[in-house]
């Protein structure tokens, strides 16, 4: 069995940057990507609408609706339209916002 520490202690050339349990500083470093999702123009308004009930943030980029999502939620939005019956015709994973 792997024993983990309760605190850790994260140092920088020397310098504390940082401090907490194993979860609290696996959740403070979460990175984000942006999923840029293509969506037919009839339906890029609906699709929108369907992923800000479920918390996500989409903001519209030309032909694009792009999306910030934690790592570990990239499929999730796919899902949503999917079972919302709008179509993704095309999708690119990009850089992220950083740290969530």
């Amino acid at each position: 069995m792997r024993r983990l520490a309760d605190r850790v202690l994260v140092l920088d050339n020397g310098n504390l940057v940082a401090v907490g349990t194993p979860q609290e500083l696996a959740d403070a470093l979460q990175t984000r990507v942006t999923l840029k999702l293509f969506v037919a123009e009839p339906h890029r308004a609906a699709a929108a609408v369907v992923l800000r009930q479920h918390g996500f943030a989409p903001s519209l980029n030309g032909s694009a609706l792009c999306v910030p999502v934690p790592c570990d939620r990239k499929v999730e939005p796919l899902c949503l339209l999917a079972q919302a019956g709008i179509a993704v015709t095309d999708f690119e994973l990009g850089e992220g916002s950083g740290v969530a």
